[in-house]
């Protein structure tokens, strides 16, 4: 069943399509959907994201794309006739789920990349901006949420009993995947600040807030190439478009509103907020970019190592990671990072939580974003699935084949009242 599934990393996708050259395609529609059609580019890139993440190569193995071709067409239409019943039935994605996904999604981008040097090399190498990415994910995932809500709906009904998951489990424990060892951890994060650009930006900040024009200041002070000769202007932009830092503070702001210093990973920000429309904000930015010393390290490390002294003393790991971290996608949780196989750990956590007891916290670990603390809170051993110690995960697995016959009934009752038109030669 083809709508449910993780996302794969566009970036990943992107940068595998520029190493292998991207087919050329004469497009053409190959399938029509009520009032939306199926290209044959669309269908040739979903083809080749399916051999990526087969790890084959499609000029390699042309045999095994075209085979898939079909397969893969007949899932993108069952796609586009769940949108179909989803906007009759008027399903709303809001947009707090979909930044809430999408950042989600940025970071497991950046975790799987290594570093954030890596994640903006290979951007630069598939020749598109972190803006396109997530122009291209919000697309992706407001499609995603609505499928994923229809899906909910049919499932309500769906009922296994203990029988049905111990026959399940008879029927398939041949071919069940061997579990991979998980852990839960939670992580504190200090980025090292530049004294002087922070110092600077104090100095501009006293300033706007003295009534200078901000604008004027922009053009001045501002090191942002994209929006300083535009006095900082940014236009119209709506949630998941920036770095979350930067937004948590933008939409709190009142048009007219000046806001404090703002750190991101690119330096300190003052942001303008010029007017609102709906879910948008117009707003303008003074940019400072940070130049790290080995000074602003040193006293990075300073500032973890003495969370770690309160942590061992007994403070709370959580409401420090509130009060203190810098990772905003993850600080309002108490720094939760949730469930992670230890084989998709970032290379520079995975040997210290490998070492670490649950309830332990590592000593300061030093990445590319600036200094942690690790908390692990739980380890999952991984192994063969077994009625006995992994009933939860069966019956989970029973209830998707159930709700797979489901979908399949669904969408061939739809096929006979939505129009659908396959021109796959």
């Amino acid at each position: 069943m083809n709508v449910i599934k993780w996302f794969v990393p566009i970036i990943l996708v992107l940068c595998f399509t520029a190493a292998y050259g991207e087919e050329e395609v004469l497009d053409r529609i190959v399938a029509v959907v009520d009032d939306q059609i199926i290209l044959l580019s669309e269908l040739k890139e979903n083809v080749r994201l399916e051999m990526f993440k087969r790890k084959l190569s499609p000029e390699q193995n042309q045999e095994q794309a075209k085979a898939l071709e079909r397969e893969i067409l007949d899932g993108m239409i069952a796609d586009q006739i769940l949108l179909v019943r989803a906007k009759e039935d008027s399903v709303l994605v809001k947009q707090k789920e979909i930044d809430e996904v999408l950042q989600k999604q940025l970071t497991r981008i950046r975790e799987q990349v290594g570093s954030e040097e890596e994640y903006q090399r290979q951007l630069e190498a598939s020749g598109v901006t972190e803006r396109d990415l997530k122009k291209r994910f919000r697309r992706e995932i407001r499609n995603y949420l609505m499928k994923q809500k229809m899906l909910g709906s049919l499932m309500q009904g769906i009922v296994v009993t203990n029988r049905e998951v111990e026959a399940f489990y008879e029927t398939v424990k041949d071919s069940l995947p061997v579990q991979p060892e998980r852990v839960h951890i939670s992580h504190i994060l200090i980025r090292p600040e530049d004294q002087d650009a922070l110092l600077k930006a104090r100095e501009i900040l006293t300033q706007a807030r003295d009534g200078a024009n901000f604008a004027q200041l922009a053009k001045k002070y501002s090191q942002d190439p994209g929006s300083a000769e535009q006095g900082g202007d940014l236009g119209y932009f709506g949630r998941g478009t920036m770095l979350p830092e930067f937004e948590q503070v933008a939409f709190a702001l009142q048009p007219g509103a000046i806001s404090d210093i703002v750190k991101t990973r690119l330096g300190y920000h003052i942001i303008r907020v010029e007017d609102r429309k709906g879910d948008q904000v117009h707003a303008r930015h003074i940019l400072l970019i940070a130049n790290i010393t080995k000074k602003d390290k040193q006293k990075a490390l300073k500032t973890i190592t003495e969370l770690r002294e309160k942590i061992q003393s007994g403070a709370d790991f959580s409401e420090l990671a509130r009060t203190f971290s810098d990772d905003a996608t993850s600080a309002s949780d108490g720094g939760d990072l949730g469930w992670i196989p230890v084989e998709r750990l970032p290379s520079d956590f995975k040997p210290v939580v490998e070492q670490l007891e649950p309830g332990q916290v590592s000593e300061p670990i030093r990445s590319s974003s600036g200094y942690h603390l690790i908390r692990l809170n739980e380890r999952e051993k991984g192994g063969a699935i077994t009625l006995q110690s992994d009933r939860a995960l069966l019956e989970n697995l029973a209830r998707q084949q159930k709700l797979k016959e489901v979908f399949d009934q669904t969408i061939e009752k739809e096929k006979a009242r939505i129009y659908v038109d396959v021109r796959l030669e």
